[in-house]
């Protein structure tokens, strides 16, 4: 799926939410980090640091930590929901994740402090 600026106003999304919550259950691939930089690039462009930008990622924080396409995506993003989604670890009380080998992950502060550092902490 292609995303264009466009795109990002509050009643796009709200019209192609479905497609959207496809787009981020196929996000599983080494592409999808290609995906989640132009993705976080556009909302970048269009709200600047207004906006508190989250990411779901299947990658861990430490691996998007020492590659070239997952420090962009680091440096550009608030908060990052690392680890993938694992059935039999699975929660349904857990707050913005869905299993319990999922952190989140304060980016700002992580990358200043140059240590992982929970959103709570």
């Amino acid at each position: 799926m292609e995303f264009r600026e466009k795109d990002l106003d509050l009643q796009n999304i709200r019209k192609n939410l479905d497609s959207l919550i496809t787009y981020k259950s196929e996000i599983v691939n080494e592409n999808a980090k290609n995906s989640q930089k132009k993705i976080v690039s556009l909302f970048r462009a269009r709200f600047g640091s207004q906006k508190t930008i989250w990411v779901w990622s299947g990658f861990v924080f430490e691996y998007l930590k020492n590659d070239a396409k997952g420090q962009y995506l680091l440096k550009n993003i608030d908060v990052l929901v690392d680890g993938p989604f694992m059935q039999q670890l699975f929660q349904p009380n857990l707050a913005f994740g869905g299993s319990l080998n999922q952190r989140i992950i304060d980016i700002t502060r992580s990358l200043s402090d140059d240590k992982t550092v929970y959103l709570n902490d």
